[in-house]
């Protein structure tokens, strides 16, 4: 959660977007950012480790938060 805090997390989880909607709508700025760089940093990562592995699951890509 960074500096949102857990709460504020499961406050924006209302269950009707997909992923990248959702990371779009976190509202802190600097959150928002953090998780947008974690998310490249490990397609980074799995790529100069020949990991050809998606970042998501099937189940994380097809759920909603």
């Amino acid at each position: 959660a960074y500096n949102a805090g857990p709460s504020r997390v499961t406050r924006w989880s209302d269950g009707t977007m997909a992923l990248d909607q959702w990371v779009d709508s976190i509202p802190f700025g600097e959150t928002r950012e953090y998780v947008q760089a974690v998310l490249a940093y490990t397609v980074i990562y799995r790529a100069r480790g020949g990991v050809p592995a998606p970042i998501l699951t099937a189940a994380e890509r097809d759920a909603f938060y």
